[in-house]
């Protein structure tokens, strides 16, 4: 399933540092996925809201059974608020029982080098998953 398109939250600073952040999420089941993927549409529609996102996509991949995120926050107090907020932690207590693994992989980018691409994001949450080890 291809990409969602980059959903951007206002014009970027280009020589401002951004911090990016790369997640991967495996359900159990194929069967649980269009579920997962239910339960986080309402947070995805709200995100925009988050204060210090930069921008935002998605993918789902039905054939692996992830779900990928790729988002730019201003900072990282900005990520953890939305993160520890009602939201966010609503969709991961209604999903956590249908995951198998969970990637997650940070890294920072000038606003000039900005909207990220997936190719550098699959790499970085490849990194990350051998660094988690089985």
């Amino acid at each position: 399933m291809p990409a969602f398109p980059w959903t951007p939250h206002g014009p970027l600073d280009p020589s401002r540092e951004y911090l990016v952040l790369a997640t991967r999420f495996t359900v159990t089941h194929h069967r649980h996925l269009p579920g997962v993927l239910r339960a986080t549409q309402e947070l995805w529609q709200g995100i925009g809201a988050s204060a210090g996102l930069a921008g935002h996509t998605a993918r789902a991949d039905l054939v692996r059974a992830t779900l990928s995120t790729l988002s730019v926050w201003g900072d990282a107090d900005a990520l953890r608020a939305f993160v520890r907020g009602p939201a966010h932690t609503s969709v991961v207590d209604a999903t956590r029982h249908r995951m198998s693994a969970s990637t997650f992989a940070s890294w920072s980018e000038l606003g000039a080098a900005l909207p990220p691409v997936w190719a550098t994001a699959d790499r970085a949450l490849a990194e990350a998953s051998q660094q988690q080890g089985p």
